[in-house]
């Protein structure tokens, strides 16, 4: 593929093609740069009716309209399908694939720019209204920016209190990215040893009794390897279930040990030591791992948009407390794509596949799974998705009346960030970031 600026488009110009004698196009989107055969395009372009009229090479072509039935998602499909049909390799369809990544986002660059506000918000309310969520915060980065701020709906379906950009929310497991960040720093600063057992460093009473707590490391942690339950059964002792490293399988409890391991390396408390390391740094001034229950925190709701009661009295927890509004969450969102407090290659650790997943299931502590998922795995506190588009991070947040997502493509530095207050909210998270995205997410599906 030649990478190089071939012509300025002028701002009135979305998509530019031009042909050289080579038998190439070129093809600028939004000042990005691919080539395509010109074989390849005419045939993308029949499947597209209108979307391109041959000419004599070394002429530019400008798409002044795009056809109204352009979709990134049909392209996608139909990309992929030519891909399968073609009988290339991956390597020898880049081509193709590349014209699909700077497509990648043009639904929602469209929407931001030409759809009025109001609109936008008509449509997520009536959706919020059809699954009952009561309320939701939706952050939409571009070029590494907030491009879009919503805070629509109620902090509480009793009281009628507006959601607004103060608004904090429970982020539930959207802990787990954030304490990962924190803990890199100790391991950049050579304090932590993502590979040593952490027992060298403290021995966990909850375990003693188990040699397999031996093996267990940071990595293990971090990528859900350690073979510990999501949480342990009530009034029922920890038990590790298998050993650590052969397999995934989601752990908070395994958060709980490495967080005592960062407290005690550090000499602070979990949420004294992620205040020195993000919050501070990051100038996230309204988040916290202390459990609050101010004037300012949403009410989780029932899936029927009944409000709970809400827990007191649980110990700030790596796992799942963090307590945040989307704005200070989308600066740490916007740190990480940004490359900012770690070294770089510290984030290429992150985003590197340490496991495979199962196709199907969080937990898999009882037994392993023969069918491995093709399009998540697992990376440093982040989950991973990788599709015929593009390779993205993600995570989503699951507490009692709370439900949050974020999605990110770190060098393209977009993302989708979502905060709601109801059970039903990762329903309408889901229908939210296909809409704006225009591609279907495997994440969803794997949750």
């Amino acid at each position: 593929m030649t990478a190089k600026i071939l012509n300025k488009v002028s701002p009135q110009q979305n998509i530019t093609f031009i042909l050289k004698k080579t038998g190439y196009v070129y093809f600028n989107y939004k000042e990005e740069i691919a080539e395509i055969s010109l074989v390849k395009l005419r045939e993308i372009s029949r499947y597209f009716e209108t979307f391109f009229c041959d000419k004599t090479v070394n002429t530019q072509y400008t798409l002044a309209k795009i056809p109204s039935e352009f979709s990134p998602a049909l392209f996608m499909d139909f990309v992929q399908a030519y891909a399968s049909e073609s009988e290339m390799k991956i390597s020898q369809i880049e081509d193709v694939l590349n014209i699909a990544k700077l497509a990648h986002f043009y639904e929602i660059n469209q929407t931001l720019k030409n759809k009025p506000k109001p609109e936008m918000q008509n449509e997520i309310l009536n959706l919020m209204r059809e699954k009952k969520v009561p309320g939701l915060s939706l952050v939409i980065i571009e070029n590494g920016e907030i491009a879009l701020h919503l805070d629509l709906g109620v902090k509480d379906s009793k009281t009628h209190e507006l959601i607004d950009s103060d608004t904090v929310y429970e982020a539930a497991s959207l802990s787990k990215p954030l304490f990962t960040y924190g803990v890199l720093k100790l391991v950049e600063e050579g304090q932590l040893d993502l590979d040593k057992p952490l027992v060298e460093y403290l021995s966990y009473n909850d375990l003693q009794e188990d040699k397999k707590l031996n093996f267990i490391t940071a990595r293990m942690v971090l990528a859900h390897t350690t073979g510990l339950p999501n949480w342990r059964p009530k009034n029922e002792a920890l038990e590790i279930y298998f050993q650590p490293g052969e397999r995934f399988s989601y752990s908070g409890e395994g958060f709980v040990y490495l967080q005592k391991v960062i407290e005690h390396l550090s000499g602070s408390s979990l949420e004294e030591y992620i205040k020195k390391t993000v919050f501070i740094p990051l100038e996230m001034n309204h988040s916290t791992f202390i459990w609050v229950n101010t004037d300012k925190k949403a009410s989780g709701h029932s899936s029927e948009g009944l409000p709970f009661e809400s827990y007191i009295g649980i110990p700030p927890n790596a796992a799942f407390t963090l307590h945040t509004t989307v704005s200070d969450y989308a600066k740490f969102v916007i740190a990480f794509m940004k490359g900012v407090g770690l070294k770089s290659e510290t984030f290429d650790e992150m985003l590197r596949p340490q496991t495979r997943v199962p196709e199907k299931g969080i937990n898999s502590v009882d037994k392993s799974s023969d069918c491995l998922s093709s399009s998540i795995s697992w990376g440093l506190g982040w989950g991973l998705q990788k599709t015929a588009l593009a390779n993205s991070f993600w995570h989503w947040g699951d507490n009692h009346g709370f439900k949050s997502f974020v999605i990110g493509y770190k060098n393209q530095r977009k993302a989708v960030i979502a905060f709601t207050n109801g059970s039903n909210g990762l329903s309408a998270i889901s229908e939210l970031v296909h809409k704006y995205t225009g591609i279907s997410q495997p994440a969803f599906d794997w949750i």
